[in-house]
C-alpha cells in the first residue's frame, strides 16, 4: 500500500468529489485509469483499419505490457489516453512513479528496422529522417511542466509498439530532451529509472498531482450509443 500524500488544497480543476473518488480507489487498490487508444476512437469512421487502427494497436501493446510490469510495483500509477493542457492534442499513456511524471507515447512504426534519435529530438529511420518520426514529445512536456506544480518532474518516453525493431544508447540517445525505446525494453527502462530513485519518493502516491492528470483523460467514444438512444431500450 503506497504512502497516500493530500494536498492542502484542491488542485485547479479537480472537483473535490473527483479527488475523493481516486483516493476511494488506490485504497482499493486501482493503479490504472483511462482507456488506452481512446483519443484515437474519435477518429474512427467505421472501422479500426489503417493509419488510425495502428495507432490505436501500437497504444494496445504498450498497454498490455504495462499491464503485466505494474503488478509487481503497487505504487507506481498509470493514466492512458490523457489530453494536453490548453491544446486539443494527447498524451498516451503517463506514468506516475512519486512526484516524476513520465509522458510516454506508442508509435507502432514498421518493423525489422534501426531507429535512433538526436541530441536534437530528431528521430530516423535507418539513417534518414522519415514523415512519422516528427513526434511532439517537446511541445508535450513543454506543455505539462507549464500545469504541474513545481517539485514535479516531467519526462518523455517514445515507445516504438513494434516487434523486430532495435534503438541504440548512444551518446545522442542520452542528450535527447527524452527517451526513444522499444517495446522490448520499456519495461526494462522504468526498471531503470526507479532503481536510480529514493525508496521514499518509490513509496508515495501524490494525490493531487494523480487526480490532476486523471481528470484530462479522455473518454473513448461510443458511435452506438450516438447512433441509437441505448437509455431508452435499456
Amino acid at each position: 500500500m503506497p504512502k497516500l500524500v493530500v494536498p492542502k488544497s484542491l488542485p485547479e480543476g479537480v472537483p473535490l468529489e473527483a479527488m475523493n473518488a481516486v483516493k476511494s480507489l488506490i485504497r482499493d487498490g486501482r493503479q490504472v485509469f483511462g482507456s488506452a487508444g481512446a483519443s484515437l476512437t474519435w477518429g474512427i469512421d467505421g472501422s479500426e483499419d489503417g493509419v488510425v487502427g495502428a495507432g490505436i494497436e501500437g497504444e494496445r501493446m504498450t498497454a498490455r505490457i504495462f499491464r503485466d510490469w505494474i503488478a509487481n510495483h503497487p505504487t507506481v500509477m498509470l493514466v492512458h489516453s490523457v489530453g494536453w493542457p490548453g491544446s486539443n492534442g494527447d498524451t498516451d499513456h503517463i506514468v506516475i512513479i512519486g512526484r516524476t511524471v513520465y509522458l510516454v507515447d506508442s508509435k507502432r512504426w514498421k518493423s525489422k528496422r534501426k531507429y535512433s534519435v538526436t541530441a536534437s529530438g530528431t528521430i530516423k529511420r535507418g539513417t534518414v529522417d522519415f514523415t512519422e518520426g516528427k513526434v511532439k514529445m517537446v511541445p508535450a512536456l513543454n506543455a505539462w511542466r507549464g500545469v504541474l506544480k513545481s517539485g514535479i518532474t516531467v519526462r518523455g518516453v517514445v515507445c516504438i509498439s513494434q516487434d523486430e525493431v532495435f534503438v541504440p544508447r548512444n551518446k545522442e540517445w542520452y542528450s535527447a530532451p527524452y527517451r526513444l525505446v522499444t517495446a522490448e525494453e520499456l519495461t526494462k527502462f522504468f526498471d531503470e529509472a526507479i532503481e536510480k530513485m529514493h525508496v521514499d519518493e518509490v513509496d508515495i502516491v501524490d494525490l493531487g498531482l494523480l487526480s490532476s492528470i486523471i481528470v484530462r483523460a479522455i473518454k473513448p467514444r461510443d458511435r452506438r450509443r450516438e447512433l441509437i438512444n441505448v437509455d431508452r431500450i435499456n
